[in-house]
Protein backbone atom coordinates (compact mmCIF):
# COMPACT_ATOMS: atom_id res chain seq x y z
CA UNK A 1 0.00 0.00 0.00
CA UNK A 2 2.76 2.41 0.91
CA UNK A 3 4.56 1.64 -2.35
CA UNK A 4 1.40 2.38 -4.33
CA UNK A 5 0.91 5.76 -2.63
CA UNK A 6 4.56 6.66 -3.26
CA UNK A 7 4.21 5.80 -6.94
CA UNK A 8 1.13 8.01 -7.25
CA UNK A 9 2.92 10.92 -5.60
CA UNK A 10 5.87 10.62 -7.98
CA UNK A 11 3.55 10.64 -10.99
CA UNK A 12 1.81 13.78 -9.70
CA UNK A 13 5.13 15.55 -9.31
CA UNK A 14 5.92 14.87 -12.96
CA UNK A 15 2.86 16.78 -14.21
CA UNK A 16 3.75 20.44 -14.36
CA UNK A 17 2.12 23.61 -15.72
CA UNK A 18 1.49 24.46 -19.36
CA UNK A 19 2.88 21.30 -20.96
CA UNK A 20 4.69 18.48 -19.20
CA UNK A 21 7.54 18.34 -16.74
CA UNK A 22 9.82 16.22 -14.60
CA UNK A 23 11.58 16.49 -11.29
CA UNK A 24 15.26 15.74 -11.68
CA UNK A 25 17.20 18.94 -11.07
CA UNK A 26 19.20 19.91 -8.01
CA UNK A 27 18.37 23.41 -6.73
CA UNK A 28 22.04 24.00 -5.86
CA UNK A 29 23.32 22.92 -9.28
CA UNK A 30 24.12 25.55 -11.94
CA UNK A 31 22.41 24.62 -15.21
CA UNK A 32 23.90 26.10 -18.39
CA UNK A 33 21.61 26.19 -21.42
CA UNK A 34 22.09 27.12 -25.07
CA UNK A 35 19.37 29.29 -26.65
CA UNK A 36 19.80 29.27 -30.44
CA UNK A 37 17.54 30.87 -33.05
CA UNK A 38 17.79 31.80 -36.74
CA UNK A 39 17.05 35.53 -36.55
CA UNK A 40 19.48 38.47 -36.30
CA UNK A 41 20.56 39.87 -32.94
CA UNK A 42 19.03 43.20 -34.02
CA UNK A 43 15.56 41.68 -34.38
CA UNK A 44 13.07 43.40 -32.08
CA UNK A 45 11.91 40.09 -30.62
CA UNK A 46 15.47 39.13 -29.72
CA UNK A 47 16.16 42.51 -28.15
CA UNK A 48 12.86 43.18 -26.37
CA UNK A 49 11.42 39.73 -25.60
CA UNK A 50 14.16 37.08 -25.55
CA UNK A 51 16.95 38.97 -23.81
CA UNK A 52 14.75 40.43 -21.00
CA UNK A 53 13.30 36.94 -20.44
CA UNK A 54 16.76 35.37 -20.31
CA UNK A 55 18.04 38.03 -17.94
CA UNK A 56 15.01 37.70 -15.65
CA UNK A 57 15.40 33.93 -15.50
CA UNK A 58 19.09 34.23 -14.62
CA UNK A 59 18.42 36.93 -12.02
CA UNK A 60 15.47 35.26 -10.30
CA UNK A 61 17.14 31.86 -10.29
CA UNK A 62 19.97 33.56 -8.39
CA UNK A 63 22.50 32.25 -10.88
CA UNK A 64 21.25 28.66 -10.93
CA UNK A 65 20.31 28.98 -14.61
CA UNK A 66 22.76 30.43 -17.12
CA UNK A 67 21.41 30.88 -20.66
CA UNK A 68 23.83 31.50 -23.54
CA UNK A 69 22.01 33.04 -26.51
CA UNK A 70 23.17 32.41 -30.09
CA UNK A 71 21.13 34.36 -32.69
CA UNK A 72 21.61 34.62 -36.43
CA UNK A 73 21.40 30.98 -37.47
CA UNK A 74 24.89 30.11 -36.24
CA UNK A 75 23.59 26.92 -34.57
CA UNK A 76 20.06 26.34 -35.87
CA UNK A 77 18.01 27.56 -38.84
CA UNK A 78 14.35 28.39 -39.31
CA UNK A 79 13.68 25.06 -41.00
CA UNK A 80 15.75 22.95 -38.58
CA UNK A 81 14.85 24.59 -35.25
CA UNK A 82 11.82 22.40 -34.54
CA UNK A 83 13.78 19.20 -35.18
CA UNK A 84 16.72 20.52 -33.17
CA UNK A 85 14.57 21.30 -30.14
CA UNK A 86 12.65 18.02 -30.45
CA UNK A 87 15.82 15.93 -30.46
CA UNK A 88 17.60 18.02 -27.84
CA UNK A 89 20.29 19.16 -30.28
CA UNK A 90 19.66 22.63 -28.89
CA UNK A 91 18.32 23.44 -25.42
CA UNK A 92 16.11 26.40 -26.29
CA UNK A 93 14.90 28.03 -29.49
CA UNK A 94 12.55 30.54 -31.10
CA UNK A 95 11.09 29.93 -34.54
CA UNK A 96 7.97 30.15 -36.70
CA UNK A 97 5.78 27.10 -37.18
CA UNK A 98 5.38 28.09 -40.83
CA UNK A 99 8.98 27.06 -41.49
CA UNK A 100 7.98 23.40 -41.01
CA UNK A 101 4.86 22.94 -43.17
CA UNK A 102 2.55 20.14 -42.07
CA UNK A 103 4.12 19.80 -38.61
CA UNK A 104 1.39 21.90 -36.92
CA UNK A 105 -1.76 21.32 -39.00
CA UNK A 106 -4.24 22.59 -36.39
CA UNK A 107 -2.13 25.65 -35.61
CA UNK A 108 -2.28 26.54 -39.31
CA UNK A 109 -5.99 27.29 -38.90
CA UNK A 110 -5.02 30.47 -37.07
CA UNK A 111 -3.72 31.69 -40.43
CA UNK A 112 -7.14 31.62 -42.11
CA UNK A 113 -7.90 34.94 -43.77
CA UNK A 114 -9.58 37.54 -41.57
CA UNK A 115 -10.13 35.36 -38.50
CA UNK A 116 -8.24 37.54 -36.01
CA UNK A 117 -7.87 41.27 -35.54
CA UNK A 118 -4.67 41.28 -33.48
CA UNK A 119 -1.78 39.16 -32.32
CA UNK A 120 -3.01 39.43 -28.74
CA UNK A 121 -6.46 38.10 -29.63
CA UNK A 122 -5.02 35.07 -31.43
CA UNK A 123 -2.60 34.43 -28.57
CA UNK A 124 -5.34 34.41 -25.94
CA UNK A 125 -7.37 32.00 -28.06
CA UNK A 126 -4.35 29.72 -28.51
CA UNK A 127 -3.74 29.44 -24.75
CA UNK A 128 -7.38 28.67 -24.11
CA UNK A 129 -7.14 25.95 -26.75
CA UNK A 130 -3.93 24.68 -25.14
CA UNK A 131 -5.98 24.04 -22.00
CA UNK A 132 -9.08 22.65 -23.71
CA UNK A 133 -7.83 20.67 -26.71
CA UNK A 134 -5.71 17.55 -26.32
CA UNK A 135 -5.20 17.46 -30.08
CA UNK A 136 -3.72 20.97 -29.99
CA UNK A 137 -1.36 20.05 -27.14
CA UNK A 138 -0.32 16.95 -29.08
CA UNK A 139 1.19 19.13 -31.82
CA UNK A 140 3.69 20.47 -29.26
CA UNK A 141 4.41 17.27 -27.32
CA UNK A 142 8.02 16.94 -28.54
CA UNK A 143 9.24 19.92 -26.50
CA UNK A 144 8.23 22.20 -23.66
CA UNK A 145 6.47 25.36 -24.85
CA UNK A 146 7.18 28.48 -22.81
CA UNK A 147 5.98 31.06 -25.34
CA UNK A 148 3.28 30.43 -27.95
CA UNK A 149 2.07 33.65 -29.51
CA UNK A 150 1.07 35.39 -32.73
CA UNK A 151 2.55 38.46 -34.34
CA UNK A 152 0.54 41.42 -35.63
CA UNK A 153 -2.06 41.01 -38.38
CA UNK A 154 -0.50 40.82 -41.83
CA UNK A 155 -1.06 42.58 -45.11
CA UNK A 156 0.71 42.87 -48.46
CA UNK A 157 3.55 45.22 -49.40
CA UNK A 158 4.82 45.67 -52.94
CA UNK A 159 7.58 47.38 -54.86
CA UNK A 160 5.62 47.54 -58.11
CA UNK A 161 2.04 48.72 -57.57
CA UNK A 162 -0.63 49.42 -54.95
CA UNK A 163 -3.14 46.73 -53.98
CA UNK A 164 -6.73 47.82 -53.37
CA UNK A 165 -8.75 44.83 -54.65
CA UNK A 166 -8.08 41.13 -55.21
CA UNK A 167 -7.69 41.81 -58.92
CA UNK A 168 -4.60 43.89 -58.15
CA UNK A 169 -2.84 40.70 -56.99
CA UNK A 170 -3.50 38.65 -60.12
CA UNK A 171 -0.14 37.45 -61.46
CA UNK A 172 1.85 39.08 -58.65
CA UNK A 173 4.63 37.00 -57.06
CA UNK A 174 5.06 37.47 -53.32
CA UNK A 175 7.24 36.10 -50.57
CA UNK A 176 4.88 34.16 -48.32
CA UNK A 177 5.24 32.90 -44.77
CA UNK A 178 3.50 29.53 -44.97
CA UNK A 179 1.41 27.16 -47.07
CA UNK A 180 -1.81 28.44 -45.50
CA UNK A 181 -0.99 31.99 -46.55
CA UNK A 182 -0.17 30.61 -50.01
CA UNK A 183 -3.70 29.22 -50.21
CA UNK A 184 -5.32 32.60 -49.54
CA UNK A 185 -3.02 34.46 -51.90
CA UNK A 186 -3.71 31.89 -54.62
CA UNK A 187 -7.43 32.69 -54.32
CA UNK A 188 -6.52 36.29 -55.20
CA UNK A 189 -4.54 35.14 -58.24
CA UNK A 190 -1.08 35.70 -56.75
CA UNK A 191 1.83 33.27 -56.86
CA UNK A 192 4.19 32.75 -53.95
CA UNK A 193 7.78 31.92 -53.08
CA UNK A 194 9.09 30.72 -49.74
CA UNK A 195 12.31 32.18 -48.40
CA UNK A 196 13.79 33.24 -45.05
CA UNK A 197 13.00 36.83 -44.13
CA UNK A 198 16.68 37.91 -44.19
CA UNK A 199 16.76 37.00 -47.92
CA UNK A 200 13.62 38.95 -48.82
CA UNK A 201 15.30 42.35 -49.28
CA UNK A 202 17.67 41.08 -51.99
CA UNK A 203 14.94 39.09 -53.73
CA UNK A 204 12.68 42.14 -53.94
CA UNK A 205 15.55 44.32 -55.12
CA UNK A 206 16.43 41.80 -57.86
CA UNK A 207 12.81 41.37 -58.91
CA UNK A 208 12.58 37.70 -57.93
CA UNK A 209 9.43 38.67 -56.02
CA UNK A 210 7.45 41.91 -56.23
CA UNK A 211 6.86 42.13 -52.52
CA UNK A 212 5.67 40.09 -49.57
CA UNK A 213 2.85 39.22 -47.23
CA UNK A 214 3.79 39.99 -43.63
CA UNK A 215 2.95 41.93 -40.52
CA UNK A 216 3.96 45.58 -40.67
CA UNK A 217 6.24 45.03 -37.68
CA UNK A 218 8.70 43.14 -39.91
CA UNK A 219 9.18 45.94 -42.45
CA UNK A 220 11.44 48.24 -40.37
CA UNK A 221 13.32 45.27 -38.87
CA UNK A 222 14.66 44.28 -42.28
CA UNK A 223 14.61 47.84 -43.74
CA UNK A 224 12.27 46.64 -46.46
CA UNK A 225 10.93 50.17 -46.90
CA UNK A 226 14.10 50.76 -48.93
CA UNK A 227 12.88 48.38 -51.67
CA UNK A 228 9.10 48.66 -51.24
CA UNK A 229 6.83 51.48 -52.45
CA UNK A 230 3.28 50.42 -51.57
CA UNK A 231 1.47 48.90 -48.61
CA UNK A 232 -2.09 47.76 -47.99
CA UNK A 233 -3.44 48.01 -44.45
CA UNK A 234 -6.56 46.45 -42.99
CA UNK A 235 -6.63 43.23 -45.00
CA UNK A 236 -6.05 41.03 -41.92
CA UNK A 237 -4.58 38.41 -44.23
CA UNK A 238 -3.29 36.23 -41.37
CA UNK A 239 -1.55 36.22 -38.00
CA UNK A 240 1.78 34.41 -37.81
CA UNK A 241 2.26 31.72 -35.13
CA UNK A 242 5.60 31.69 -33.35
CA UNK A 243 6.99 29.52 -30.58
CA UNK A 244 9.76 29.63 -27.99
CA UNK A 245 10.57 26.23 -26.52
CA UNK A 246 12.97 24.26 -24.36
CA UNK A 247 13.89 20.63 -25.03
CA UNK A 248 12.57 18.03 -22.60
CA UNK A 249 16.17 17.00 -21.91
CA UNK A 250 17.04 20.53 -20.78
CA UNK A 251 13.72 20.99 -18.95
CA UNK A 252 14.25 17.82 -16.93
CA UNK A 253 17.61 19.14 -15.72
CA UNK A 254 15.85 21.97 -13.90
CA UNK A 255 14.72 21.66 -10.31
CA UNK A 256 10.96 21.88 -9.62
CA UNK A 257 11.59 25.36 -8.21
CA UNK A 258 13.21 26.52 -11.45
CA UNK A 259 10.59 24.83 -13.61
CA UNK A 260 8.00 26.83 -11.70
CA UNK A 261 10.08 29.96 -12.31
CA UNK A 262 10.04 29.30 -16.07
CA UNK A 263 6.30 28.86 -16.04
CA UNK A 264 5.65 31.95 -13.93
CA UNK A 265 7.76 34.24 -16.12
CA UNK A 266 7.00 32.43 -19.38
CA UNK A 267 4.03 30.45 -20.73
CA UNK A 268 0.77 32.41 -21.01
CA UNK A 269 2.16 35.55 -19.34
CA UNK A 270 5.09 35.88 -21.75
CA UNK A 271 2.94 34.86 -24.71
CA UNK A 272 0.33 37.58 -24.15
CA UNK A 273 3.11 40.08 -23.57
CA UNK A 274 4.63 39.05 -26.92
CA UNK A 275 1.34 39.36 -28.78
CA UNK A 276 0.71 42.80 -27.29
CA UNK A 277 4.26 43.83 -28.15
CA UNK A 278 3.84 42.97 -31.83
CA UNK A 279 0.49 44.76 -31.97
CA UNK A 280 2.14 47.90 -30.58
CA UNK A 281 4.96 47.60 -33.11
CA UNK A 282 2.45 47.43 -35.95
CA UNK A 283 1.18 51.01 -35.68
CA UNK A 284 4.68 52.40 -35.26
CA UNK A 285 5.89 50.44 -38.28
CA UNK A 286 3.11 51.80 -40.51
CA UNK A 287 4.00 55.33 -39.45
CA UNK A 288 7.67 54.68 -40.18
CA UNK A 289 6.87 53.28 -43.63
CA UNK A 290 4.96 56.44 -44.51
CA UNK A 291 7.81 58.58 -43.19
CA UNK A 292 10.17 56.64 -45.47
CA UNK A 293 8.01 57.48 -48.47
CA UNK A 294 5.87 54.36 -48.86
CA UNK A 295 2.29 54.85 -50.01
CA UNK A 296 -0.12 53.11 -47.62
CA UNK A 297 -3.65 52.30 -48.76
CA UNK A 298 -6.17 51.53 -46.02
CA UNK A 299 -8.89 49.12 -47.08
CA UNK A 300 -12.53 50.07 -46.56
CA UNK A 301 -15.02 47.53 -45.21
CA UNK A 302 -16.26 47.04 -48.78
CA UNK A 303 -12.70 46.42 -50.01
CA UNK A 304 -12.09 43.88 -47.25
CA UNK A 305 -15.32 42.07 -48.05
CA UNK A 306 -14.08 41.44 -51.60
CA UNK A 307 -10.93 39.77 -50.28
CA UNK A 308 -12.90 37.80 -47.67
CA UNK A 309 -15.29 36.43 -50.30
CA UNK A 310 -12.41 35.20 -52.46
CA UNK A 311 -10.55 33.61 -49.54
CA UNK A 312 -13.59 31.99 -47.85
CA UNK A 313 -13.35 28.58 -49.63
CA UNK A 314 -9.95 27.94 -48.04
CA UNK A 315 -11.57 27.13 -44.68
CA UNK A 316 -13.79 24.31 -45.94
CA UNK A 317 -11.11 22.97 -48.27
CA UNK A 318 -8.55 22.73 -45.48
CA UNK A 319 -10.96 21.21 -42.95
CA UNK A 320 -11.90 18.53 -45.50
CA UNK A 321 -8.23 17.74 -46.13
CA UNK A 322 -7.46 17.33 -42.43
CA UNK A 323 -10.55 15.25 -41.75
CA UNK A 324 -9.53 12.93 -44.60
CA UNK A 325 -6.28 12.41 -42.66
CA UNK A 326 -8.13 11.55 -39.48
CA UNK A 327 -8.10 14.89 -37.66
CA UNK A 328 -11.21 16.17 -35.91
CA UNK A 329 -10.64 19.40 -37.79
CA UNK A 330 -14.17 20.81 -37.80
CA UNK A 331 -14.50 20.26 -34.07
CA UNK A 332 -11.21 22.09 -33.50
CA UNK A 333 -12.13 24.92 -35.86
CA UNK A 334 -15.50 25.46 -34.22
CA UNK A 335 -13.89 25.47 -30.77
CA UNK A 336 -11.30 28.02 -31.94
CA UNK A 337 -14.00 30.33 -33.32
CA UNK A 338 -16.19 29.84 -30.25
CA UNK A 339 -13.36 30.82 -27.90
CA UNK A 340 -12.53 33.82 -30.08
CA UNK A 341 -16.12 35.03 -30.12
CA UNK A 342 -16.53 34.54 -26.38
CA UNK A 343 -13.44 36.65 -25.75
CA UNK A 344 -14.81 39.37 -28.00
CA UNK A 345 -18.07 39.41 -26.05
CA UNK A 346 -16.46 39.80 -22.64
Amino acid sequence: MKIGVLAILLIMLNVVGCSRGAETGDETEVIELTFAHPFPATHHHHVDIIMPFVEEIMEKSEGRIKINVHPGGSITTGTSAIDDISTGAVDMTWTLQGYTPGRFPLTEMFEFFGHFTSGEEATRVAWALFEQSEAFREEYKDFKVFNLYFSDVSDVYLATKPVRTPDDLVGVKLRSASPMVDRSLAKFGATTAGMPMPETYDNIERGVVEGLATGASAIPTYKLYEVLKYGTEGMNLYVSPQVMAISWNAWNKLSPKDQELFETIGCETLSIKSGQYYDALHDGAVKEMEEKGMEIYRLTDADRALFAEKAAPVVEEYIAELEAKGYAAREFYELMVSIRDSLRNQ
